[in-house]
């Protein structure tokens, strides 16, 4: 599609959603047509290599020479997604295979205490109800992070490949709230329920959203602190386990468009919140030895007026934010 007529959809469907809701017609039919396209996998091919993609994952490989198999995982909030856009910059040049994967629920199941938590084998019988009413999937609770190998859900045809590269991001850390389990005392995070259902019938269930406020309560936000430690304790499991690099995505922090200038009655601020986690991350990255790509400043070389908010940029600067993930798995060695 023409950038300008993407540019002019992208707006209306921005202003149709502030008038109508999210929840309009013309948005389900744009969500509906997009998982279709995402649900099957698209294979393109050059002289030299072989492209496959599908909704989480790609998959690169020189047709001569498809060895050694490396793999970049990725665990996390959606800004991930634009390594996505890296396989053009690399693949006429491919050595052996390169997947990428995004695993999970995105977002919902991301947040460091939740990966620190999957590493206490807790027991399934306490698990299995709060797993089938939030569907999480069978592997929320396990500490498939910290494993040396993964395959791509939905495509055994790829193989096993090593984990090379973990790719986590600040997103979770920052806006997400947890809830913990009243009884037996275990974490979650309930996005695996609220994201991907329509909030209609979530509401309407009301025997679920009764069950929810019975079994847990609101633990919120995490700080820094608790962040700072979980995230040391995921990196050194990592490195241990998995024998893996960890990558981290920073967060924008200044709000696009928030008029804000005067903060006498704001007692918390977002902005000053992202700035804070980004720091932290900077220190800890020279405490341990990790790579941080600096979205943050990415993001303000490309500009940020057409933002909507920190988190979601538009489609057309997720490749220079890809720039530099590339730049960090080339000096790893890994692509």
């Amino acid at each position: 599609m023409n950038p300008a007529i993407k540019r002019v959809a992208r707006v209306g469907r921005r202003a149709l959603a502030k008038v109508a809701g999210k929840e309009n017609p013309v948005e389900r039919y744009f969500m509906d047509r997009s998982s279709k396209i995402r649900g099957r996998q698209i294979t393109e091919q050059g002289d030299t290599w072989i492209q496959h993609t599908g909704r989480t994952s790609i998959v690169v490989k020189n047709k001569d020479n498809p060895e050694p198999r490396r793999g970049i995982y990725l665990q996390g909030a959606c800004d991930l997604s634009s390594i996505f856009v890296l396989a053009p910059m690399f693949r006429e040049d491919v050595k052996g295979t390169v997947a990428v994967y995004r695993h999970g629920i995105g977002i919902a199941d991301g947040r460091s205490d939740v990966l620190v938590q999957s590493m206490k084998n807790l027991p399934l019988d306490d698990l299995r109800e709060t797993i089938e009413l939030f569907e999480l999937g069978d592997d929320y609770f396990r500490p498939t992070t910290f494993e040396p190998t993964f395959q791509i859900a939905g495509a055994p045809e790829f193989g096993v490949f090593p984990k090379d590269v973990v790719v986590f991001s600040l997103g979770g850390e920052l806006v997400r709230s947890l809830y913990q389990h009243r009884e037996k005392g275990f974490i979650v995070d309930p996005g695996g329920l609220w994201l991907n259902q329509d909030l209609n019938t979530v509401v309407k269930d009301l025997d679920k959203v009764k069950w929810f406020h019975k079994n847990f309560r609101k633990i919120g936000r995490i700080d820094l602190e608790d962040y700072l430690r979980n995230f040391e304790t995921i990196v050194t499991a990592i490195r241990e386990r998995a024998g893996a690099e960890v990558v981290v995505y920073n967060s924008l922090v200044v709000e696009p468009n928030d008029p804000t200038h005067n903060y006498q009655l704001i007692e918390h601020s977002t902005a000053f919140r992202r700035r804070e986690f980004n720091m932290g991350l900077a220190d800890l990255s020279r405490k341990l030895g990790f790579y941080v790509v600096d979205v943050d400043r990415t993001l303000k070389r490309e500009g940020v007026s057409e933002q909507v908010d920190f988190a979601h940029y538009p489609e057309e600067k997720t490749r220079p934010v890809a720039v530099e993930a590339l730049r960090i798995f080339k000096e790893l060695e890994v692509i």
